[in-house]
C-alpha cells in the first residue's frame, strides 16, 4: 500500500458510482480501488427498454476500467471470496489479497432465479442484462395468449427501524405489465391475449400510499390487466404458474422477478446477518467495524431495492468518509423516499414520489408524456456521463414541481 489512505469499493452499480464520484475530488489524496466481478456496470432501470422495446443491450452497459482509471482510481476485476474485517483486508477468488483502510460494500443483491422451481425451463425475467435480451426474443415470437407477470417473495431481515416488504421492488412488474400491453396492442394481438399480475403482498405496490394507489388503479383497469394479491409463487411449469395456495394460472409467457438474497462472504465475515444483508447506522457505517460501510441493495436500509435509495446512500457514505479522513464537510441526513419513473410503453410514463412507507406524507403520482421525457432524460444523462446523476438542484426542482402541481 502507498502512504495514502486506501479506500476499497466493492461494486460498480448505482451505489458504487455514487461513492466513487463523491470521493473523486479527493482522489489525489486517496488510494481509491474499485473491485467488480465484471467489466461493466448495468443501468438496471433501462432493462425494460431492452426486454420490451429491443434496445441494444450494450446501451445499458457502462465500461468500468476506463471510467475508474480516467478519474485516477484503480480498477480490479475479481469476485470477492472473503472479507477479513479484523485484518482489514479482502480476498478475491483468485487468491489476490487487497488490504484497506476503509471498505465500502456495494455489491448489490443476488437475483436468485434458481430458487424458483422451473424458472430455467419455463420462466423469463428482466432483472439483468442476460435475462432482458432473452425476454425480448420471447416477446418477439409471442403469438398472443396468456401472459402472467409477478414477483416471488423475498425473505428480508427484520429490524425495528426498517420497514418490511414482501418483494424487493414492484416497479419492474409495473413496467412489464404496461409495456407488454402496449407491445401487444401495437402488434394487433392484445384482443386475443390476457395479462395477469400477481404479488405475494397486499396491496400491490405496498411501498407507496393511498393517493398513489387511487391514481394508479384506473391505469391498470383501463388496460384490462388483472391483479391477484397474496399469491406466493411455488413453481413454474409448462404453460402454467402454480401458487402455494394450490391455485394455478395458465401461462403462455411467465415473467417473474426472482427473490433477492445477500452474499455468503458477508455473512461468513460477520458483517452481514444470516441472510447476507448488512445493517448500518444512518451514515451507512457498520455498527461494529467502523471502517466498513455498506450501500445500495446489500444494505438492510435499502427497502425497497431502488436505485434512488442506492444513490442516496452512496452520497451519504462518501460524505461520511470525507469527514472521517479529511475532517471536512457535512454528512447529509438519510431521508428515504420512493422515487421512480415507470415506463408504460409508447409515449407514456408515470413518476412516483412517496415517503409514506417511512412515516412521511408525500404521495405523488404523475402520468403522461412529460414523465416519459423525464425518464429518457435521466437515463440518457446517466449513460452519457458514465454514471453521474443529474445535478441535485434539478432533482429538488422536480420534487417541488411534483408536489406543487400534481399532488
Amino acid at each position: 500500500m502507498s502512504g495514502k489512505t486506501r479506500v476499497v469499493l466493492v461494486g460498480g452499480g448505482f451505489a458504487g458510482h455514487a461513492v466513487f464520484y463523491g470521493l473523486r475530488p479527493y482522489v489525489d489524496r486517496l488510494d481509491l480501488v474499485l473491485v467488480e466481478a465484471r467489466d461493466t456496470s448495468v443501468m438496471r432501470p433501462e432493462l425494460p427498454e431492452v426486454a420490451f422495446a429491443g434496445h441494444p443491450v450494450e446501451r445499458v452497459r457502462i465500461p468500468l476500467r476506463p471510467l475508474v482509471e480516467h478519474h485516477g482510481g484503480t480498477f480490479v476485476r475479481g469476485q470477492v471470496a472473503q472479507v477479513e474485517p479484523a485484518k482489514n483486508r479482502l480476498v478475491l477468488q483468485d487468491g489476490t489479497e487487497l488490504p484497506y483502510d476503509y471498505l465500502v460494500l456495494a455489491p448489490g443483491a443476488i437475483k436468485d432465479y434458481d430458487a424458483i422451481p422451473g424458472f430455467r425451463a419455463h420462466g423469463y425475467s428482466l432483472c439483468d442484462d442476460a435475462e432482458a435480451p432473452r425476454l425480448y426474443e420471447a416477446i418477439r415470437r409471442f403469438p398472443g395468449g396468456r401472459v402472467v407477470i409477478g414477483a416471488a417473495p423475498t425473505r428480508f431481515p427484520r429490524y425495528a427501524d426498517v420497514p418490511v416488504l414482501d418483494v424487493p421492488c414492484e416497479g419492474p412488474i409495473g413496467e412489464a405489465m404496461f409495456m407488454v400491453d402496449a407491445e401487444l396492442r401495437r402488434r394487433g394481438i392484445r384482443e386475443r391475449s390476457e395479462i395477469d399480475v400477481f404479488t405475494p403482498g397486499d396491496p400491490f405496490f405496498a411501498d407507496v400510499g393511498p393517493r398513489v394507489h387511487e391514481k394508479f388503479a384506473p391505469l391498470v383497469e383501463e388496460r384490462g390487466i388483472r391483479v391477484r394479491l397474496n399469491k406466493v409463487l411455488q413453481t413454474l411449469e409448462a404453460r402454467k404458474v402454480r401458487f402455494a395456495d394450490g391455485e394455478e394460472l395458465p401461462a403462455d409467457l411467465a415473467i417473474v422477478i426472482p427473490p433477492y438474497k445477500g452474499h455468503a462472504f458477508l455473512r461468513e465475515a460477520g458483517l452481514g446477518d444470516d441472510l447476507g444483508f448488512v445493517y448500518t447506522d444512518l451514515e451507512m457505517r457498520h455498527p461494529v467495524y467502523r471502517n466498513v460501510y455498506a450501500v445500495g441493495d446489500v444494505n438492510v436500509r435499502a427497502i425497497p431495492k431502488l436505485g434512488h435509495l442506492a444513490v442516496m446512500q452512496g452520497k451519504i457514505a462518501a460524505a461520511s468518509l470525507i469527514r472521517e479522513i479529511f475532517r471536512t464537510g457535512e454528512v447529509p441526513p438519510y431521508r428515504p423516499e420512493v422515487f421512480c419513473i415507470m415506463n408504460r410503453g409508447g409515449h407514456e410514463a408515470s413518476v412516483i414520489l412517496s415517503d409514506v412507507l417511512y412515516g412521511g406524507t408525500r404521495d405523488v403520482l404523475y402520468n403522461g408524456p412529460f414523465a416519459k421525457t423525464l425518464k429518457w432524460s435521466f437515463d440518457s444523462f446517466y449513460y452519457f456521463t458514465r454514471g453521474h446523476m443529474p445535478p441535485e438542484f434539478l432533482e429538488r426542482e422536480l420534487d417541488r414541481i411534483l408536489e406543487t402541481f400534481f399532488s
